[in-house]
């Protein structure tokens, strides 16, 4: 959080309580319609999924950081985002194609 500036929370979930998927869905594309971002960021997770999907479905640009923890490939919400949102980077050099850019880690 930064001082001053405004943020949204929303529902923390996985695979094992999926459930929560749609009423997060719902959450963050009322969020997405009221704020109107530009562009939507995402380092992953199924929270990040479900929120770029929903910016994605109100044409908003996209964006998916893959996690720094999947060395040998992307993670399964990496895979699935590579399907439709707007681009997509990893922080492996090994791991990039046409679709998945690198431009560095975090580390630099």
């Amino acid at each position: 959080m930064v001082e001053g500036q405004k943020f949204c929370q929303t529902t923390d979930f996985s695979r094992s309580d999926a459930w929560k998927l749609i009423p997060a869905f719902f959450r963050q594309l009322n969020i997405i319609r009221k704020e109107k971002p530009d562009a939507i960021i995402t380092t992953g997770a199924a929270p990040g999924l479900i929120c770029v999907f929903a910016g994605w479905l109100l044409r908003r640009k996209t964006i998916w950081i893959d996690s720094i923890a999947n060395v040998n490939r992307l993670s399964l919400s990496g895979r699935i985002a590579a399907l439709f949102v707007s681009r997509v980077y990893t922080q492996w050099q090994h791991l990039a194609t046409a679709k998945i850019h690198y431009s560095g880690n975090i580390f630099g």
